[in-house]
């Protein structure tokens, strides 16, 4: 059983992990603003209006992936030409 001292420290790693993912959706957000405003628009609107939804929509791949071993974005990248580079 964690004692209360590691289940905050555990507690606050997992914080910080996800703020870390968060920051990385935020600047990839605001690169794809640079190239296409309309398809941020959309996410933006996507996220306001999930609960519209029955089932999850997924936003455009670049913001959905979240790629672990960077050997393999040359190869994720080539698949997914006609998408914009973010990684």
């Amino acid at each position: 059983m964690l004692s209360l001292h590691d289940k905050s420290l555990l507690a606050k790693t997992w914080l910080f992990r996800l703020e870390e993912l968060e920051d990385i959706k935020v600047r990839r957000l605001e690169f794809l603003k640079t190239h296409d405003n309309d398809v941020v628009e959309a996410v933006i609107w996507l996220r306001e209006n999930r609960h519209l939804f029955q089932r999850h929509i997924f936003e455009p791949v670049c913001l959905e992936l979240n790629i672990k071993n960077m050997n393999y974005v040359n190869a994720i990248e080539n698949s997914l030409r006609n998408h914009i580079k973010v990684w």
